[in-house]
């Protein structure tokens, strides 16, 4: 009789393999949308902040570099523009090197304008930051009405609370609403010429003609570095315009 192998176990069937369902999928959906809307701002809010800390340490460095020429120069404050329509920005080449575009520290990683082109021989090309126009016309109430007339330069002896004088700023230029600074609209271009200039313009006749600018915190802050070398973050309604010039408190006005 022949030897019969034995019968192997029967295997059962495999499952087929278990779909998601709808719930499902519409939960996993919605808790990413919800992780995405948690994180997308705080994303937004470190590369803002970022660049808001690259843009002080520029001003920081420019500072440093105005404090330098004043001490090379009899305690002379660095011009605006020079006779010969010379800016700052110029002027204090050896101390921060020459311009270099596209990484230059004349630029805010916040602007519009990316570049400080080479080819500008008397500094006027768009920069990011300008220098008090108040603060070269000591005591004087029109001093923050740009004119026609170059500035002359004064001493730092004449700056009486150097950590409460605003040296430099956040520039800009174009329209909006005074009392709004988050309406306020750019209209310069890389061809848009600066002599080098900040404007406060609450001292005086509204003007955004290169005037202070808020590129910081969502267009309510502007970076300034004062005449002790310190930079600090202004709210432009709260630090500016609630204390024009003549106010006890004013940053950009001698006091």
């Amino acid at each position: 009789m022949p030897h019969l192998a034995p019968l192997s176990p029967l295997r059962p069937a495999a499952r087929p393999a278990r779909a998601f369902t709808l719930i499902e999928l519409l939960t996993v959906i919605a808790i990413i949308g919800i992780l995405a809307a948690i994180i997308i701002p705080t994303v937004g809010k470190v590369r803002d902040t970022a660049k808001a800390s690259a843009c002080a340490s520029n001003l920081r460095q420019l500072a440093a570099a105005c404090l330098l020429y004043a001490n090379e120069n009899r305690n002379q404050m660095v011009p605006i523009r020079d006779a010969d329509l010379v800016t700052w920005r110029i002027k204090i080449e050896p101390y921060i090197g020459s311009r270099r575009s596209g990484t230059s520290i004349l630029i805010c990683p916040s602007d519009s304008i990316t570049e400080y082109p080479l080819s500008s021989g008397t500094g006027e090309w768009p920069a990011s930051y300008g220098l008090n126009y108040g603060s070269q016309f000591v005591g004087s109430n029109p001093m923050l009405q740009y004119g026609t007339q170059v500035p002359a330069s004064k001493t730092l002896s004449h700056i009486k609370e150097p950590s409460r004088m605003i040296m430099m700023s956040d520039i800009g230029r174009g329209t909006g609403d005074a009392n709004n600074p988050s309406t306020w609209v750019e209209d310069r271009t890389t061809n848009s010429v600066s002599e080098g200039f900040a404007r406060f313009p609450w001292g005086g006749t509204f003007n955004l003609n290169w005037s202070v600018w808020p590129r910081h915190g969502s267009k309510s802050k502007a970076n300034a570095a004062f005449y002790d070398g310190h930079v600090k973050s202004l709210d432009l309604i709260a630090d500016l315009k609630d204390r024009p010039n003549g106010d006890a408190n004013c940053l950009f006005d001698n006091h």
